[in-house]
């Protein structure tokens, strides 16, 4: 580590305290020292990590609420979940991000079978603050859509038929692409007709004819 880190990192964890000390455990000073902390994430990697188990500990001084929940979550996602999957991601990096579906699509392409780990895919989404279920939809359509074409069609019927399920319409398309496919494991009419009957449903005006047409050859086989 370069001297000019080396006693940025010094000086900064004596304020840390200093300001900590100095103010009584004043809400917003350890709010501002907890942000200024994050904030250093436009250091090295190894630099950042040692202030983290000070913004940390900045945070348990505060009593529960949602934006103590918000930073903790932050933090874990970054140092935690998204490097177990092969991600290196600062803070920093991820504040001027505006959608952070973007670091989720990123994290599924990280390295070969990520798309797997759909639970930890949906936990890191919901630490990065995408918690509805609109929310979870769009990440498990995000990994569907690579899950073909990755070639794994047994998960991809699954998430599109529990997507369907749902109602998430975004996914009529890959619906039609797992129907009219190569029959899979616990795949059978029954819901084979579910996937085309939610596509006809949600596909835009110039697809009905052609997912109406597919229809009825399914349904005169049973």
């Amino acid at each position: 580590m370069c001297l000019a880190s080396y006693s940025l990192r010094e000086s900064f964890s004596s304020s840390v305290y200093g300001v900590v000390l100095k103010y009584g455990f004043k809400q917003e000073v350890i709010w501002f020292t907890c942000g200024r902390i994050r904030r250093l994430g436009c250091l090295l990697l190894d630099v950042f990590l040692q202030f983290v188990s000070k913004a940390k500990e900045c945070l348990k001084l505060f009593p529960d609420g949602r934006n103590v929940k918000v930073e903790a979550d932050v933090i874990d996602a970054f140092t935690v979940k998204l490097p177990e999957l092969g991600v290196t991601l600062l803070p920093m990096q991820f504040r001027q991000i505006k959608d952070p579906m973007e670091i989720i699509k990123k994290t599924i392409t990280s390295r070969t079978g990520a798309y797997l780990q759909v639970d930890e895919l949906i936990e890191i989404a919901k630490l990065l603050g995408l918690n509805s279920q609109d929310d979870v939809s769009a990440v498990e359509e995000a990994i569907a859509r690579k899950v073909v074409v990755a070639g794994d069609l047994q998960l991809a019927f699954d998430l599109c038929l529990s997507l369907a399920k749902k109602g998430h319409g975004p996914i009529w398309d890959l619906c039609v692409v797992i129907a009219r496919g190569p029959t899979l494991e616990n795949m059978d009419i029954n819901s084979q007709k579910q996937l085309l009957g939610f596509a006809l449903n949600h596909c835009d005006e110039e697809s009905i004819g052609e997912r109406l047409h597919a229809w009825k050859d399914l349904d005169t086989q049973g």
